[in-house]
């Protein structure tokens, strides 16, 4: 299977005409739309992949995004499920339902969420400094990541408990849509949720569609800190995995195609079950050549994993008037 995320483009997509094009170049089953949409190309995109026929598989949360103050940039944590402000929850919780209501209309399985993150100044931004400076096993960085994990371990229970009571607010929505919550691993060490988190959400909602949804980069970084491995993470979470994001990382640097970095991804494969939703996710930028043997090594894998060709790929480039109307159309 060949299904990508919109994020390889994001900064240059300017119409779902230019999307239909480059997806067809790249021969995509399926596609994730991500964060940086707004409301009038999510319309554009909306009724192009109507018109090709492309599945959306999954939508990662907020998108479409709402206009945003001058300032602000679109992302996965602009709003937070976790913050323990009541009022600003609620916000969070809503814009998650718009989420909802976007990705039913185009028949998705599972809307991806960030779970927010316990504020931890500029810590992370030292860890970072630390690792490309002193590298990754050295004591300084060995050090603050102690310090991280026992903050976090102190204040943690009342950005959880948010938590917790915003998936309460969104289940009843996601179970009317028949979408899968995808909880995402994180990169950063405040960010939620960690293992002892996950554990305790699917304990708490267990029999509900609220799934793992497993980022082999964040997990990379995490193992390179030695705080978890991906074999960790994937064995324990197995049972409740909804979908991957694919991509390769060199130590902290993520985001890379599929075969550039250090990830054994025949082992993840491993894990994953046909139901799966597995979606190549690279950073803004990436070449369209780059992408191409991404999803080339991804689709050999998964193709040794569970045999047989790909499926729902775009069948034929609509006709201009077709793409005109589609692109325009209300």
């Amino acid at each position: 299977m060949r299904a990508l995320s919109t994020s390889w483009i994001s900064n240059s997509l300017t119409s779902g005409r230019q999307l239909l094009a480059e997806l067809e170049m790249l021969r995509v089953d399926g596609i994730e739309l991500e964060y940086r949409i707004d409301r009038g190309l999510f319309i554009q995109l909306q009724n192009a992949l109507k018109v090709a026929k492309l599945p959306v598989l999954s939508v990662h949360n907020y998108c479409p995004f709402v206009p945003l103050p001058p300032g602000l940039i679109p992302g996965g944590d602009q709003f937070r499920l976790s913050h323990p402000d009541r009022e600003l929850r609620r916000l969070a919780v809503a814009q998650t339902i718009y989420t909802l209501e976007h990705a039913h209309e185009l028949e998705a399985r599972a809307v991806v969420l960030h779970c927010g993150f316990i504020p931890m100044d500029r810590r992370m931004d030292r860890l970072r400094g630390l690792v490309d400076s002193q590298g990754v096993e050295s004591e300084a960085v060995r050090s603050l990541v102690l310090e991280i994990q026992r903050r976090r371990a102190m204040e943690s229970p009342v950005y959880l408990d948010a938590l917790l009571f915003s998936l309460d607010q969104l289940i009843p929505t996601a179970q009317r849509y028949g979408i899968v919550l995808g909880l995402e691993n994180r990169f950063h060490l405040h960010e939620m949720p960690q293992a002892e988190e996950f554990e305790r959400i699917f304990a708490e909602f267990s029999g509900a569609p609220v799934g793992y949804w497993h980022d082999s980069g964040h997990a990379h970084a995490q193992e390179v800190l030695s705080v978890i491995t991906a074999e960790t993470l994937l064995s324990r979470f197995g049972r409740v995995l909804a979908g991957v994001h694919l991509h390769d990382a060199r130590l902290l640097e993520d985001h890379l195609p599929p075969g550039d970095g250090e990830i054994d991804f025949k082992a993840l494969f491993e894990h994953l079950q046909p139901h799966t939703i597995p979606i190549v996710e690279l950073k803004p930028g990436t070449q369209r050549s780059a992408v191409q043997r991404g999803l080339t090594f991804i689709e050999a894998i998964h193709r040794n994993r569970f045999g047989g060709p790909s499926t729902g790929a775009i069948k034929r480039r609509p006709s201009a008037d077709e793409s005109t109307e589609a692109s325009s159309r209300e």
